[in-house]
């Protein structure tokens, strides 16, 4: 399975029949951090932490932003030690995907 992601989460009926005659699937996300903005690490370790609350979280980050990358050296630990799993966006769209 194929996933599109729309920008800015800007969902429309005809983004959805697009995506439908590509085959995708639309896959949303659960937490925005806004590291596109590039805040330091810290807030958005401290966003990516409190947005996380149940299962099944989708956290939407951006590649090149360096702020990212140290942030989740921070937040990866905690988040594991939570009991938190990291897995693909195909496993976590499956409904048979356990939801705890």
């Amino acid at each position: 399975i194929r996933f599109l992601r729309p920008p800015g989460g800007r969902v429309s009926h005809r983004a959805e029949r697009l995506a439908a005659q590509a085959r995708l699937k639309l896959c949303m996300w659960t937490v925005q951090v806004n590291d596109f903005l590039r805040p330091p690490a810290r807030v958005i370790a401290e966003r990516i932490l409190r947005g996380c609350t149940g299962p099944r979280e989708i956290v939407l980050l951006h590649s090149g932003v360096p702020e990212t990358l140290e942030a989740l050296e921070q937040v990866i630990p905690v988040l594991q030690e939570r009991g938190y799993r990291f897995t693909t966006v195909e496993r976590i769209m499956d409904e048979s995907y356990p939801r705890s």
